[in-house]
């Protein structure tokens, strides 16, 4: 049994959003899926019962090391971390550390290998890569943590070809994100008619994230509750298609390009609504656009909304679209993009910008539209194409779901997340002999 334990170290996990965050509990729920005994560090965060409950994996938190101060504090983040991972190490006997990221979780991991000499692996996402570039120091740093780990897990083909720049290729595996099609319960929306082409196929059942029981939802009132979500989106929109993007406000996500596009989808489509969840920094400058251009009648912003709650602006949209790009100033860019997983997993057509690793989730043409993100007048005419035509809506969306179901699922994930832990994880007689050398 000592041979399945492993440690994850990590600065993204729930109930904090985004998409490294929901990666990680899927990591997590993967790891435990297979049969390890998992044990999670990471940082203080409001209490959430479904997660600090979880009886799938034990949970550590940072106490006083938040979201908000991981970097301003770095030093002592990476010693807070470093410090917990071999108290815990100390007590209990691990075959293997998985790290988030290289940033913060990767160097403790680094130096508890150092130190004790347990083995870790790490998740390359992309910004975490492309942001050190300018920085010789960070970049060194990062070099280091990338090549003393047994494997580094790249989320996306592009994203492996930012870590071949740093380490070895033997070194290197592709590992997509997933998601977990058993947390889904069918939901149908009450308000669509069965002509509309984004109604989901009768042989589908979505989403999403989280399961029921973190949704509340382990009644058939609750479920009701939880269909009625959906429902009641669309009742504050009668009549109109509704465009969803979920995303953080800030650049690269591209929903400044989507409000540019929608003056010309406006012309065409007068009964459309854009609905913009998340929230960040951009915020302000977003509004002001959409003021700007006379839009602010018809794009809406949600805020941030609690992942139970998802779920339901996913099932109540018409089309999906996040028109990512890479910003070559910051380095910013799209590692992956979850969230196509999660509104294909609701059978929802997507619209994507084709840049970094997002062509590793969308098919053009086959599981949605990919598009020039730097041109708003390229988003306006997929936006169109989709609108005029609720066959090819609705075919896209359904091929969504099927490769989601074919390639990215959690028991796919565990698999192969087993096989990586087999290969390169140390067993408990060596454990025992590593903890008697650093002992002595």
């Amino acid at each position: 049994m000592n041979d399945k334990n492993v440690l994850v170290l990590s600065i993204d996990f729930p109930p904090s959003g985004g998409g490294m965050s929901r990666h990680c509990y899927d990591t997590v729920k993967a790891l435990s899926a297979a049969g390890f005994k998992v044990t999670v560090i990471a940082l203080e965060a409001q209490k959430d019962n479904f997660i600090e409950g979880n009886r799938e994996f034990t949970l550590l938190r940072l106490k006083g090391l938040t979201s908000d101060s991981v970097f301003e504090r770095y030093v002592s983040s990476v010693w807070a971390f470093t410090k917990a991972g071999m108290g815990y190490l100390l007590r209990h006997r691990v075959c293997c550390i998985v790290a988030n990221t290289w940033t913060v979780a990767g160097v403790a991991a680094w130096l508890i290998k150092i130190i004790i000499g347990i083995p870790y692996v790490v998740f390359a996402h992309g910004l975490d890569l492309s942001n050190p570039q300018g920085n010789k120091k960070v970049s060194f740093l990062m070099r280091r943590v990338l090549s003393a780990a047994a494997q580094v897990l790249a989320i996306s083909n592009f994203t492996k070809g930012l870590v071949r720049a740093q380490v070895p290729a033997a070194k290197i595996s592709l590992m997509h994100p997933c998601i977990d099609p058993e947390r889904s319960q069918r939901h149908p929306d009450p308000e669509r008619s069965e002509g509309e082409g984004s109604r989901m196929p009768s042989d589908s059942s979505p989403p999403f994230l989280l399961s029921q029981e973190s949704m509340g939802a382990q009644n058939d009132e609750d479920r009701a509750a939880a269909q009625n979500d959906a429902a009641q989106i669309r009742r504050r929109f009668p009549g109109k298609k509704i465009i969803l993007t979920v995303a953080r406000l800030v650049e690269h996500k591209g929903q400044d390009k989507v409000i540019a596009a929608l003056s010309r989808v406006r012309k065409e489509y007068a009964e459309v609504v854009y609905l913009v969840v998340g929230s960040g920094p951009f915020e302000h400058r977003l509004k002001a656009m959409a003021a700007q251009n006379g839009l602010s009648d018809i794009v809406f912003f949600e805020g941030e909304v609690k992942e139970d709650a998802l779920v339901s602006y996913y099932q109540s949209c018409d089309i999906f679209i996040m028109a990512s790009r890479q910003i070559k100033d910051t380095g910013a860019v799209e590692g992956f993009g979850i969230t196509f997983l999660e509104a294909g997993i609701c059978s929802k057509p997507v619209i994507a910008g084709n840049s970094g690793g997002v062509p590793d989730v969308v098919i053009d043409g086959e599981t949605g539209i990919l598009v020039d993100a730097d041109s708003s007048p390229d988003i306006a005419a997929a936006l169109i194409r989709l609108l005029s035509d609720p066959g090819l809506a609705q075919s896209l969306g359904a091929g969504a779901r099927r490769r989601i179901l074919k390639e990215f699922t959690l028991e796919q994930h565990s698999r192969r997340l087993s096989g990586f832990i087999a290969q390169y994880g140390v067993r408990a007689s060596e454990i025992g002999r590593l903890k008697k050398v650093n002992q002595g």
